[in-house]
């Protein structure tokens, strides 16, 4: 009899632990389904790779709050942003724009956050407990935890899924602007980096020494740091270093173009890296200590025209960490996209509609004649002027704009021009990128295949270039 009680005993509490258990689950499930919860930045939001976060979730069962607030924290991140403080972290966009996703993809969705699924590798509860605790209603508690959630790792998950779009929404067929990061002169000449070239007047003027500027320990580390951003992004900028290093070895340095227009060193890097946008960057280091902040300026330009066509600005918020890569990290990260969405969308234009340049027609004291002299053409006669507009007409993506003309030289603004041409020679038939220079070298072949006329050019930057007709190479 005894022993008939004590398996009877048994089994009832066996049958009860699996009846809460069930009823545990429910609520769980239940809780996962519904969804409800806010989330917002903590304290400054974190560092590099990874957002802090305070959930608030409300719940049935306090005791569900540990996993759910972690599932609540990645969830939100996906799904709804992060609202910012007024501790200096900005609010965080959500990694899908799409409101319909979790519905279209809710079979991934379901086992993603699966009690013990995907989304826990993403998410750690810093403090492991609950901060706060308030029974709101009989049946429901309001819970606040801490979490920490490693943002680029989760994002690289859900793009490796298919899940997400890539990182700033590029895809492979996107041209990229070729990009180029360098210290602003502002910092640079605060930093003591100023060389002092001779004016031919008497005088001397102060430039930037970039040589120097590059190799600072701080810009190397600033560089690196908007690099590794921008890769992200499939931006890939280019080297800086190595740029100077090509301009020393091939002895290119010389202190004056062969018409004395003096040439400066951004301009000689520029002419070999052909950037298409170039970014300066200042940043300066705020001590309010135990914390520091960053004051930052990203500006990006055409560097052909020296037109803006992106910036980013503003001082990160505080943290205990005076490495200038975290703060960078930090500070720029959240306005990273705007910045390259924005010269993205100016390149993407020039794509359709030509790059901005300007040219200058000059005949030389050795060419017999001038921009007057008639040539023959199909059976008529035709001035070089004319000849040489036709040719910007065939060949630009915009009618010139001749802004002053003479017999001896003629000026052309705001010429548009294609980005990239296929080389006849090149058996790939891969384009390569055009410039001024480059653009008028069709020009010279054209004047001298059908008229004999010889000339050469002269690049003032990538934008700017003089044919200078009537003289050989």
């Amino acid at each position: 009899m005894k022993n008939i009680v004590l398996f009877f005993l048994f089994n009832t509490v066996l049958l009860s632990a699996f009846s809460q258990s069930g009823r545990d689950q429910k609520k769980a499930n239940i809780a996962t389904e519904e969804w409800r919860y806010e989330i917002n930045c903590r304290g400054t939001g974190g560092a590099n790779s990874s957002y802090l976060l305070d959930v608030v979730s409300y719940l049935r069962d306090d005791k569900l709050s540990i996993n759910q607030s972690k599932k609540n924290a990645v969830h939100g991140i996906i799904f709804k942003g992060v609202f910012g403080n007024t501790a200096g972290c900005e609010a965080k966009p959500a990694l899908s724009s799409n409101p319909n996703l979790f519905e279209q993809k809710r079979e991934y969705f379901d086992a993603f956050f699966a009690d013990g699924g995907t989304f826990s590798k993403f998410v750690r509860l810093p403090t492991g407990r609950p901060d706060m605790v308030d029974q709101v209603t009989k049946n429901e508690f309001r819970v606040n935890m801490t979490a920490q959630v490693d943002i680029d790792a989760l994002r690289a998950q859900l793009e490796a899924d298919g899940i997400i779009e890539k990182f700033a929404k590029l895809d492979a067929n996107i041209v990229r602007p070729q990009i180029m990061i360098y210290p602003s002169d502002t910092w640079a000449q605060q930093k003591g980096y100023v060389k002092k070239t001779d004016d031919q007047n008497g005088g001397f003027t102060e430039t930037t020494d970039y040589e120097k500027a590059i190799l600072d320990p701080e810009f190397v580390t600033a560089s690196a740091a908007i690099t590794k951003l921008l890769i992200k992004r499939d931006y890939t900028p280019i080297a800086l270093k190595g740029i100077i290093d090509q301009i020393k070895q091939d002895k290119l340095v010389k202190q004056y173009s062969e018409n004395e227009r003096q040439t400066s060193m951004l301009d000689k890097i520029l002419n070999i890296a052909k950037a298409d946008i170039k970014i300066s960057v200042y940043w300066k280091v705020i001590p309010q200590l135990p914390d520091f902040k960053l004051e930052y300026i990203l500006d990006a330009t055409d560097t052909y025209t020296a037109q803006p066509v992106s910036v980013a600005q503003g001082t990160g918020s505080p943290s205990r960490s005076a490495d200038i890569s975290e703060l960078i990290v930090q500070s720029v990260n959240d306005k990273m996209d705007g910045f390259t969405s924005l010269f993205q969308v100016y390149f993407d234009k020039m794509q359709t509609s030509g790059r901005n340049v300007q040219v200058e027609v000059a005949v030389s004291s050795a060419f017999d004649g001038n921009l007057d002299k008639l040539y023959p053409v199909d059976g008529e006669e035709y001035s070089l002027k004319e000849i040489i507009n036709a040719w910007f007409t065939d060949n630009a993506k915009s009618e010139p704009n001749v802004t002053s003309s003479s017999k001896t030289g003629m000026v052309l603004k705001d010429l548009r021009i294609p980005l990239t041409k296929v080389n006849k020679l090149s058996k790939t038939a891969k384009p390569s990128a055009v410039n001024t220079e480059t653009f008028l070298d069709d020009l010279k072949r054209h004047l001298k295949s059908k008229y004999g006329i010889s000339s050469t050019i002269e690049s003032r930057g990538l934008g700017m270039a003089t044919i200078y007709i009537g003289i050989s190479d």
